[in-house]
Parts: structure tokens; C-alpha cells; sequence
């Protein structure tokens, strides 16, 4: 009688103070449980900032784009893989890869020099200056400049990218030979403040703009303020003065883009300066000669 009552006085005390564990939220896991709780939240952190990380090198390649290095290697897919032999302007252009890849390249010389081209190339500068004497080299060259500087129109004017990538194309062009940058922006620049004065008259009237117009001018707005901190110019104070406010206070509202760009593009010009994107590029072009050349 007395062990049974001693036994449930035990039990009954060990009921009590299950009870307050209960009740201040202690945990009855072993030290093995919560341990592998611990690794398994680890595990995941480490994850979703693996994943982080991946998709913002992924996002940093994404906006490295540059008009010209890609317009040559669609170039050079092309003459690699046809069955016969481009003509230009009436000619027929019968020579080597490395010499045509080559020809496509002088589109940088001028910032750049006759010694990059060749150390991106892997060509020999004195063969290249040989090659600059000929009339089919020649002929490439003018030829490409001019294609490539309508292309590039029109590629900026039905295509809409982000800030980080303006940056990036914009800082190519400051880097092209100077006829074929002011072949790019002359017109370009033309058409762009031909719709904008329109834009600012149709808005001080009360008249209906159309959306074409308002993404045509973003677009073209974008292009020319990375390029003016890239490749300064005249028109800066029009830009500034007059079209940005008619984009901020107008064009972006209507078109309910919800982020201003000045902030984005200020942080890109930081992060992301001349010498580190040319540093980009020349990478990039070394890749694709090598691949063809």
C-alpha cells in the first residue's frame, strides 16, 4: 500500500513538471534532432544564396551586350558557312577567314590601335597593315561600317533594353572608329529630337500621343543618356533641359514604368566603368575571332 502510493506521488510529480515544461515552451527533442534541424536550415541559406549569387552572375552576363562584337560574329557565321562567296557592291570577296574577320575589326581602330587589333586577332601586325593596302580589305571595311551603322539604327529603334544594357552598348559605340559612331548618332540623334519637340508641343496642347511615339522615345532617350556620359556632346544640355523632364514627368507616368532611371543608371556608370567594359569586350571579340579565325 505504501509503494503504491509512493509510486503514483512519483508519477504525479513527474506529470507536474511535464506540465510546466509545456507551459514555458521547452523542447523534449534530443540533441541529435535539433542538430540536424540546425544543418538542414543551414544547408538551405547556403542554397538560396547559392542561387542568389548564380542569378546575378547570370543577370551581370545578360547585360554585357555589345551591338557591334555580335553584328561581326553573325558576320563571320555567315561567310564560314555559305556556299559561295558574298558579294559586295558588285564584287565577289574570295578571301581567308582571319583576313575578312580582320577587315570587320577596323571598325574599332581609332580609340583602338593596329596592335590591339592584331592582339585580339592573333594576327600579325605587319601582315595587317599589308592587308590595309588592298582594295578587297578596303572594300570590307567601308562595307561594314555602313551596314553595321543602319542595323544599329534600326535594332535601337524596334527594341527596347534595360539601363545596364544601354550602358554596356552605349559604351561600345564610344569605342568605335569616329565615322562609324557619328554615322550612328547623327541620324539617330535627328529622328530623336525631331519626337521629342513633338512629344513637348502635342503634350502643352492637350493632344493624344500615341503609345508607338511615347516607347520610341524611351528607348531613344535611354540610348542617348548612356551615351552622353560615355561620349559627351553638344546636344547634353537639350537632353538634360529638355527631354529629360518631358521622359520623367510624361512619358514614364503614361507608360507606368515604375522606377525612374537616373538612380539605376548613375549606380551602373559606378560599378561598371569604361576600363572594366572594355576589358569585357576585348574578351569577347578574342573569343569570337578565335572561334572563327
Amino acid at each position: 500500500m505504501l509503494a503504491r502510493t509512493a509510486q503514483s506521488a512519483k508519477v504525479g510529480k513527474q506529470q507536474r513538471v511535464n506540465g510546466k515544461r509545456s507551459k514555458t515552451g521547452s523542447c523534449n527533442c534530443s540533441p541529435f534532432t535539433v542538430n540536424r534541424l540546425l544543418d538542414f536550415t543551414l544547408c538551405a541559406m547556403l542554397y538560396a544564396l547559392c542561387v542568389l549569387t548564380m542569378d546575378n552572375r547570370q543577370r551581370t552576363t545578360m547585360d554585357q551586350i555589345f551591338l557591334y562584337q555580335q553584328w561581326l560574329h553573325q558576320r563571320l557565321q555567315e561567310y564560314v558557312t555559305s556556299s559561295r562567296p558574298p558579294k559586295l557592291r558588285g564584287r565577289k570577296i574570295a578571301m581567308p577567314t582571319g583576313q575578312y574577320g580582320a577587315a570587320l575589326m577596323q571598325a574599332y581602330l581609332g580609340k583602338a590601335t593596329l596592335a590591339w587589333i592584331s592582339e585580339r586577332s592573333g594576327i600579325p601586325i605587319q601582315l595587317l597593315r599589308q592587308w590595309r593596302k588592298e582594295p578587297q580589305f578596303l572594300l570590307v571595311m567601308d562595307w561594314s561600317k555602313s551596314v553595321f551603322s543602319a542595323a544599329l539604327q534600326e535594332n535601337l529603334i524596334l527594341n527596347d533594353y534595360s539601363v545596364a544594357q544601354y550602358h554596356y552598348m552605349a559604351a561600345e559605340i564610344s569605342l568605335l572608329e569616329e565615322s562609324v559612331r557619328v554615322a550612328v548618332r547623327v541620324p539617330l540623334y535627328q529622328r530623336f529630337k525631331k519626337l521629342g519637340r513633338s512629344l513637348i508641343s502635342r503634350h502643352q496642347n492637350d493632344l493624344t500621343i500615341s503609345k508607338y511615339d511615347l516607347r520610341l522615345f524611351r528607348r531613344l532617350f535611354l540610348f542617348f543618356l548612356a551615351l552622353e556620359h560615355h561620349w559627351p556632346s553638344s546636344a547634353h544640355h537639350r537632353i538634360r533641359e529638355d527631354f529629360l523632364p518631358l521622359a520623367r514627368d510624361v512619358v514614364w507616368p503614361v507608360l507606368e514604368e515604375k522606377l525612374w532611371v537616373e538612380p539605376a543608371l548613375e549606380t551602373m556608370q559606378e560599378t561598371a566603368p569604361l576600363p572594366q567594359i572594355r576589358s569585357v569586350l576585348e574578351g569577347k571579340l578574342s573569343k569570337t575571332l578565335k572561334r572563327f579565325v
